[in-house]
C-alpha cells in the first residue's frame, strides 16, 4: 500500500520540489552494500477505540477513533543492493 503522506527529502530533512537533485546514500553492511534515498513518512500503530456516547440501552456500537499512535520519521528507502545485502 502506498503510503498517502510521505514526502522525498534530501539528507537533512528539506522536501524536494518536482525536478530536484536527491540525495543518495550507501550503507555497506555485513557482506553487501545497499544503496537508497531519503523519504519522509508517518507511521501509525494501532487503532485507538473510544466509547462517545454509548450507551447500553441505545445499542448503538462504540465510534472507532482514527487517532492512533503516530510517529513522523525519516528513512532510507532502497533503490539499489547488492544480491546478498546483509
Amino acid at each position: 500500500r502506498v503510503s498517502a503522506v510521505a514526502v522525498d527529502v534530501n539528507s537533512d530533512g528539506t522536501a524536494l520540489g518536482a525536478g530536484d537533485s536527491r540525495d543518495e546514500i550507501t550503507i555497506a553492511f555485513g557482506t553487501g552494500q545497499v544503496t537508497g534515498q531519503f523519504v519522509r513518512d508517518r507511521i501509525c500503530l494501532g487503532l485507538r477505540t473510544e466509547l462517545r456516547g454509548y450507551e447500553a440501552e441505545t445499542a448503538a456500537p462504540p465510534t472507532p477513533s482514527t487517532a492512533a499512535s503516530c510517529l513522523e520519521l525519516r528513512v532510507v528507502m532502497a533503490i539499489e543492493m547488492t544480491d546478498e545485502p546483509f
